[in-house]
């Protein structure tokens, strides 16, 4: 073979080789998201955040949506995810009791798994990017207790199995403790809500009422579904004072309610933040470079997870304009 014609593989060769190493590395800057949730708004819309700064930041994802109630159909997702390239899975688990099989499949590729929003309770991810729910619920506590000072206060929980209702109760429960030990406020009632049942809210908001006779002066609501099942339960019965409720997620209903002035207080958490954030970190294990871990989320059998956490803000009629419409969240017309 001619000397030109040796160069000329040579040539060929050390360009597939770099084309080669060129590929290898795109794909390891390739990002899966798998939300294997249900039929709640705000999964479709957190997800299109993701991809806008996961654009904005370089990296190429591929998302997938799966609302079938088949955690298996999701663990197919994320194998499909890394089959594609994906080195980072950014997952919202069907189970947050088991997610076993995406983790082991993940860790078997040598794939990093930060979970969003949802923590899987028996932990073995790599990150939590989600709310810091004990702050929430110190805030919740903390705004109840300042404008009740002197009461009978009932308190309805989330489901016992959600992961987020221990740390919610612990920082309503550390926040009025003082308030509770002098004798100022009274707790008549503090109960799980089964499955988050606003029917099961309502029955249990109902039977507190007559057990303490309707003298209730407020309820503190896990969420502002069951703020609402309680303010139901408070107007059928007939109560004529003024009872303080307040919920979380600043939902657009309990808006209405805070406009109207059934509810005092709901939390509304930054959702585009919080998925732009977890994009953030998805690049930095993508890149091997510095991401930020301001908290750790803590699983049931003790194991620390590294966490991004954001805290939620309080809201009231007086500054949901500020906090709500300025900043876009919804218009005026939606509140009315």
């Amino acid at each position: 073979m001619k000397r030109s014609s040796l160069a000329r593989v040579f040539v060929c060769w050390l360009m597939s080789v770099f084309l080669w190493g060129c590929s290898e590395n795109a794909a390891k800057e390739k990002v899966g998201i798998s939300f294997g949730v249900g039929e709640a708004k705000r999964w479709p819309y957190e997800m299109e955040i993701m991809k806008i700064r996961a654009k904005e930041l370089g990296l190429e994802v591929e998302a997938r949506l799966n609302k079938n109630e088949n955690e298996k159909s999701q663990k197919s997702d994320c194998e499909d995810l890394i089959n594609g390239g994906a080195s980072v899975l950014v997952v919202v688990p069907r189970n947050a009791d088991d997610a076993s099989g995406i983790l082991d499949l993940a860790h078997s590729r040598n794939v990093k798994v930060i979970m969003y929003a949802r923590p899987v309770t028996t932990g073995g991810f790599d990150f939590f990017v989600g709310y810091d729910t004990y702050k929430i619920g110190k805030s919740l506590g903390d705004f109840a207790a300042e404008r009740i000072l002197r009461g009978n206060v009932a308190i309805l929980k989330g489901d016992e199995g959600d992961i987020n209702t221990m740390p919610l109760s612990n920082g309503v429960n550390d926040s009025i403790r003082p308030y509770v030990e002098s004798g100022n406020i009274n707790v008549v009632a503090d109960e799980y809500v089964d499955g988050w049942s606003p029917v099961q809210a309502k029955n249990l908001m109902t039977k507190i009422l007559k057990q303490s006779g309707g003298k209730i002066d407020g309820v503190l609501a896990h969420n502002d579904i069951l703020a609402e099942a309680a303010i139901e339960a408070i107007k059928d019965y007939g109560i004529k004072n003024k009872v303080m409720v307040v919920g979380m997620d600043a939902e657009l209903p309990a808006l209405k309610r805070l406009v109207r002035s059934e509810q005092d207080a709901t939390v509304y958490m930054d959702s585009k933040v919080l998925a732009a954030s977890a994009m953030d970190v998805a690049y930095g294990m993508v890149k091997n470079k510095p991401f930020t871990v301001n908290g750790r989320f803590e699983t049931r059998s003790g194991e620390q997870i590294d966490a991004y956490l954001i805290n939620g803000q309080i809201v009231t009629k007086e500054n949901l304009h500020r906090l709500i419409v300025e900043t876009g969240v919804y218009g005026e017309e939606d509140l009315q």
